[in-house]
């Protein structure tokens, strides 16, 4: 037995407790959970737990699957805001997670299968193009956030 510090947070209970919650017609996002658990938990314990204990894990999942289902459905129903829905969409959505990250996986691979062939000049104007694409979406950013305060 390793000697430390008592755990102050039982993490079976949690497991167990973090399910029931997520079940709730009102629970939408784990901060709340956090918040609200007696003692409260620091939302890294929740990451840092899944990471170390698959039963823990699970629970989560399930958890943040039932959260996932929940915000589609109050998106849908005009009860949360689009953009609410979309900044944490990967984080309770598990299937647009995996596919965010299959595109990626793929587009890394095209990419340096592309670069690997192109001349200095092609990664230049490459390099170039992507730039100003970048300029462009905060030149949008910057419009459309004026155009909120008007």
């Amino acid at each position: 037995m390793v000697a430390g510090r008592p755990r102050t947070h039982n993490r079976e209970q949690i497991a167990k407790d973090i399910i029931e919650w997520a079940r709730k017609p009102d629970s939408i996002n784990l901060c709340k959970f956090c918040a609200y658990y007696d003692p409260p938990i620091h939302p890294s314990k929740l990451a840092n737990w899944s990471k170390e204990c698959e039963k823990f894990r699970q629970s989560y999942d399930i958890a943040k699957l039932f959260l996932g289902s929940r915000r589609e459905e109050w998106l849908n129903q005009d009860l949360l805001h689009v953009k609410a829905y979309d900044l944490n969409a990967t984080n309770y959505d598990y299937f647009l997670k995996e596919e965010k990250r299959s595109q990626q996986e793929y587009e890394n691979t095209l990419a340096k299968a592309i670069h690997e062939v192109a001349t200095d000049d092609q990664k230049k104007q490459h390099s170039e193009l992507i730039q100003q694409l970048k300029d462009l979406q905060a030149a949008r950013k910057t419009a459309s956030k004026s155009s909120n305060i008007d």
